[in-house]
């Protein structure tokens, strides 16, 4: 185990572990989750447009992001830290920053449940003009230098973004750290994207979108299919049935 909340299992059979030289560019790295594969350029420039410091109070009304992390995470029964305190400036708090979304900031985020529970087949009118506020499954992890000013505790400065911790398959509370690996094809894609969204953030995106395997859009394709109708279901038996 590289660090503490790296869980191997949750990462494919054939991942064998990052590899990587230290002497590597930062640019030509990526944080690897079983969810996405995100740039470490990408990281740096979503935690600096998450707000900070310009949300002045660190302590902002409970339940809205970015917040706190405690840096405490159960593992095996144990609670453990992700990050070492010599991998961040001394005094410093550590902030969580949803990435990989378009979480609204100023907004409360939508429960899970809500979020999990999909939507009605009646309800996608409404959800189209009203979308979930979903902070996503990624958090960047950011160090931030607070000050107290009128008993208040302000953020003053934000630091270097230590790495990215995302909710493991199944387990919506608890955090593991992504272990960093060389840029591959599926990171180059990543970050042409995401130049798209940042060139025209309010642009639609388009089907297939661009830079998508064959095999990721089929998946995405069987995840959000319609179910068939009671009648549909009906005559494909009959069809079955040699009786259509």
């Amino acid at each position: 185990m590289p660090y503490p909340g790296y869980d191997e299992f949750d990462l494919p059979e054939s991942y064998r572990g990052p590899r990587r030289s230290s002497q590597s560019d930062p640019r030509d790295l990526q944080y690897h989750t079983p969810r996405a594969k995100i740039p470490m350029r990408v990281l740096e420039d979503q935690t600096r447009r998450s707000g900070y410091p310009s949300h002045d109070h660190l302590s902002r009304s409970a339940g809205f992001q970015p917040s706190v992390y405690r840096n405490s995470e159960r593992i095996d029964g144990v609670d453990v830290p992700l990050f070492e305190q010599y991998e961040y400036p001394p005094g410093s708090t550590l902030v969580e920053v949803p990435i990989d979304t378009r979480c609204n900031f100023d907004q409360k985020p939508t429960p899970y449940r809500k979020v999990a529970a999909g939507v009605a087949p009646r309800g996608r009118g409404h959800l189209v003009n009203h979308p979930h506020n979903d902070p996503g499954v990624l958090r960047g992890v950011v160090p931030v230098r607070v000050e107290e000013i009128n008993g208040s505790e302000v953020v003053m400065e934000l630091h270097d973004p230590l790495g990215v911790t995302y909710h493991p398959p199944g387990n919506s509370r608890g955090f593991r750290r992504a272990p960093i690996e060389p840029r591959d094809r599926e990171g180059h894609q990543y970050d042409k994207r995401y130049d798209d969204d940042v060139a025209n953030p309010s642009r639609v995106t388009t089907w297939p979108p661009r830079d998508e395997d064959a095999r990721d859009l089929t998946e995405y394709e069987s995840r959000y299919s319609r179910k068939p109708r009671k009648s549909e279901r009906k005559l494909e038996r009959r069809q079955r049935e040699g009786r259509a």
